[in-house]
């Protein structure tokens, strides 16, 4: 059984997690027979969703805090 892909016309053999493109001609041979006996690839894994981090986050990331921040520019 295979999966499709997002990022290219590549598939994915799920026995192995081996990604199969047209380069690899024997596996690629293999998936299309398997394809014109009626198969079809499940569908690909849904793209992650980007959350940006929060101002909190990207402060705390450096060792800071949002207190330190207000403290240093004089704000409390």
């Amino acid at each position: 059984m295979y999966q499709a892909r997002f990022d290219t016309n590549a598939v994915v053999r799920l026995s192995d997690n081996m990604i199969i493109g047209p380069e690899h001609e024997q596996e690629w041979s293999e998936y299309q027979s398997w394809v014109a006996d009626g198969n079809t690839p499940l569908p690909p894994d849904p793209l992650p969703v980007y959350t940006p981090p929060t101002t909190e986050e990207k402060l705390a990331s450096v060792g800071l805090s949002l207190s330190d921040l207000k403290s240093a520019l004089g704000l409390i």
